[in-house]
């Protein structure tokens, strides 16, 4: 297991408490967050609820025999977690490979404390100097939201199965998802704004509200970015 990764998910446990209803967003560290999870319900006897994001998430859950709920049971979470494609020193986060963006968004918006998980590679100075921005989009309107962020200056892409499958890659919404490069973002809120105002944006990957904090986790230990 990569070491740092997992020195911010043995972190990222000890939030966890007998009773909670936990969110859990999608990716690698997700998933191995849940393997961790299921030995501690096995060795403390506690009992948890998860409400997951993605179909991967829940896979996993149902894989595991772990207990699966929704935000129809459950409308506020107690707390939830998450992976990141990038951070940075201000609390900034992009968030999207998993194509899970707007689910993963709900669930920190729904959540008492909304915890991102990530190891240090993932770290920035400023958001946009490694991952692109991910942005889910209504198929119907993909050509004219192109067009749109090319002329806010952005390098932006269709994202395809590739070897996965042929075609887009279609979220869990139905929705397709297109990844866009602004290089250095100086200022997050202001473009998550601008991008979500053009007709046809369903949701970008670009993480600020509600984040409680970012653990990020090192080959001997971790950091927090609170």
């Amino acid at each position: 297991m990569n070491e740092a990764k997992f020195n911010a998910i043995k972190e990222a446990l000890k939030y966890i408490k007998d009773g909670q209803i936990i969110g859990l967003g999608s990716g690698s560290t997700v998933e191995l967050f849940i393997e961790e999870l299921r030995k501690k319900i096995a060795e403390e006897g506690i009992y948890l609820g998860f409400v997951p994001a993605s179909s991967m998430t829940y896979l996993k859950l149902a894989t595991l025999g772990l207990r699966i709920e929704s935000l129809d049971s459950y409308p506020e979470l107690d707390i939830s977690f998450d992976g990141a494609d990038e951070v940075d020193e201000r609390k900034f986060a992009l968030k999207g490979r998993g194509a899970a963006l707007f689910r993963e968004k709900i669930l920190s918006k729904y959540s008492k404390k909304y915890i991102i998980m990530v190891e240090d590679s993932k770290l920035s100075h400023k958001i946009g100097e490694k991952a692109k921005v991910s942005i889910e989009v209504l198929p119907f309107a993909t050509r004219p939201v192109m067009a749109r962020l090319k002329a806010m200056g952005a390098n932006v892409e269709l994202r395809n199965g590739e070897r996965i499958k042929d075609g887009p890659i279609i979220s869990d919404n139905g929705n397709y998802i297109l990844d866009a490069s602004f290089g250095i973002i100086e200022d997050p809120k202001k473009l998550a704004q601008e991008i979500n105002e053009i007709t046809g944006v369903i949701e970008n990957g670009i993480f600020y509200e509600n984040i409680s904090e970012i653990i990020v986790g090192t080959k001997d230990s971790f950091k927090k970015i609170v």
